[in-house]
């Protein structure tokens, strides 16, 4: 009787093969992280106290996941109601040396025919610490604690120079004195001002969300899914750090893949609590909304673009943007590296001539995702039965 043939076996891949091969055997959701959007919400400093959309994308974390990111966003901000405006670039800024007090803005207020006036300056450092869970296939909750900075910085005149360099508006500028921190809103008698740096880092507002997939979950081409958040008044209201009330938005996002390409839109709108400095001053809700496309380079990069707009707080009014909706886009890359840790950068920036968005900042970001629970299979290798690693196995 001849010898049967041999049936060739080919062994399963060793982890570190398979991960020299491009692929991760202990977190096989590389794409989920390599085309999700930039997390950057909208960073204008009158409405970071508030509640506001953070671009996620629709495909829910994997079960028994946890993600641990850090992201730092740095922008420098220069925005003024027209009348204000007017007044300082009449002469240069020379007759109050470039500088904006409460007296000055309350009085343009009051002579305005909006019956406001307002004056953002400086810059502001937003470091979020993120941890999300991805409870099964149908939900994820994350939850986020930010810490801020304000002062002058150092980039006035850097600003100024490449906007000149690129052709963009000056954002009105020259008239107002360099590197200095201001923010001011005075509205129909009510009136914000902080003159100076607050000093030191603040605890923002506590956010935690949760994604609820409505789609057919494990689908690797489309997710649709709808968002709760709600936004605790953890941080300081006098450094606008917060507003000092609780928050809570509801949303959807949907999100398209194709070969090398990736598509997500989002919407939210948050209802938002008084403000506590002035609660007159932001009477609206906010709706905001955003579009992102990333494109696949290689195994391990993306190129990451994205759009967030936003209206509200603040009523609209003639004389100035700051009601009107704000469009900031960024644009950046991503890099998975061999250890599961992720790495981005942007240029976030304002396109447009409106003064209600920062001028141009940068965006840094690290995440890391692990199992949080592994599950133990070990299979005896001769009978195909459990194995119980504290009895001998002979076979």
């Amino acid at each position: 009787m001849p010898a049967a043939a041999a049936v060739p076996t080919t062994a399963p891949p060793t982890p570190a093969a398979a991960t020299a091969a491009g692929a991760n055997p202990e977190n096989p959701s590389l794409r989920h992280r390599l085309d999700a959007p930039l997390a950057v919400r909208g960073q204008f400093p009158l409405i970071l106290p508030f509640l506001d959309l953070t671009p996620r994308p629709a495909f829910i974390a994997p079960a028994d996941t946890l993600t641990f990111s850090l992201g730092l966003a740095y922008e420098s901000t220069h925005a003024v109601s027209d009348d204000l405006l007017d007044l300082y670039a009449a002469d240069d800024g020379a007759t109050y040396d470039g500088r904006v007090s409460r007296a000055i803005l309350e009085q343009t207020a009051g002579a305005s025919s909006s019956g406001r006036a307002y004056f953002v300056d400086g810059e502001t450092a937003r470091l979020t610490l993120d941890l999300e869970w991805g409870v099964s296939g149908r939900v994820d909750v994350r939850a986020t604690l930010p810490l801020l900075a304000h002062g002058g910085g150092f980039l006035d005149g850097p600003i100024e120079a490449y906007h000149e360099t690129l052709g963009f508006p000056d954002g009105g500028r020259p008239p107002f004195a360099r590197d200095q921190y201001v923010v001011g809103l005075s509205d129909a008698g009510a009136t914000v001002f902080l003159d100076g740096a607050t000093g030191g880092v603040g605890l923002g507002d506590f956010l935690l969300e949760t994604r609820v997939a409505l789609a057919r979950p494990g689908s690797q081409t489309f997710a649709l899914a709808a968002t709760a958040s709600i936004e605790l008044p953890t941080g300081d209201p006098d450094r606008l750090d917060g507003n000092g009330s609780l928050d809570a938005g509801a949303g959807l996002i949907a999100s398209w893949r194709l070969l090398r390409w990736s598509f997500h839109a989002g919407t939210q709108y948050a209802w938002l609590g008084p403000w506590e400095p002035a609660p007159g001053l932001a009477p609206r809700d906010r709706l905001a909304g955003f579009f992102s496309g990333t494109a696949l380079m290689g195994e391990r990069s993306s190129l990451v673009t994205g759009v967030v707009a936003g209206t509200g707080p603040f009523s609209r009014r003639p004389g100035g943007s700051l009601g009107d909706t704000a469009i900031e886009i960024s644009i950046g890359i991503r890099h998975a590296t061999r250890n599961a840790g992720v790495f981005e950068a942007a240029l976030l920036e304002n396109v447009l001539s409106d003064h209600n968005v920062p001028d141009v900042g940068i965006f840094l970001g690290w995440a890391r995702q692990t199992r949080f629970h592994q599950r133990m299979n070990l299979v005896a290798p001769s009978v195909g039965t459990p194995y119980n690693p504290g009895i001998r196995n002979s076979g």
